[in-house]
């Protein structure tokens, strides 16, 4: 296979994944991650970057996308990079939430690191933040929205 033709694959791979978040297609989502993802919300969360199980990813996401009314992540012009079984794709992105009347949106970068097994997997995922604007605290009201949806889930607040 060519360098351009991994780079490719790489990016699609990228952009699979943030397609599937946002329509809440949490098992495309999970294929396209690696069995361990170093996620990295320092910037945005503070704390420090984590070591979960994909499973555990894809539970977190469910916990509070199936809340929101829509999610959308816009990926600016991914640069990819290859190398052996290893490659990064960096892109600038712009993620809204939206809830009822509110927005929250994020504009930063994301660097994606992935591994080649069969196929290229996301094994870590890092988020820059540039800047934020409107309402941080929807994402509390979608978590919350989600439980309820869920079945035998109940609102613990």
């Amino acid at each position: 296979m060519t360098r351009e033709a991994d780079e490719a694959r790489l990016v699609a791979a990228v952009r699979g994944l943030f397609a599937a978040l946002d329509v809440a297609d949490f098992e495309g989502a999970r294929r396209r991650l690696a069995p361990v993802v170093d996620l990295d919300y320092v910037g945005l969360l503070g704390g420090t970057p984590q070591r979960l199980s994909a499973d555990e990813v894809v539970r977190g996401w469910r916990e509070t996308v199936p809340g929101l009314d829509a999610l959308r992540h816009e990926l600016g012009d991914p640069r990819p990079a290859v190398g052996g079984a290893a490659g990064m794709v960096v892109c600038p992105v712009e993620i809204s939430h939206f809830l009822d009347d509110r927005r929250w949106r994020l504009v930063g970068l994301y660097r994606l690191g992935l591994t080649r097994s069969e196929v290229w997997r996301i094994g870590s995922i890092t988020l820059e933040i540039e800047r934020e604007e409107g309402d941080r605290s929807l994402i509390a009201a979608a978590r919350s929205r989600a439980t309820r949806a869920r079945p035998g889930g109940h609102d613990l607040l």
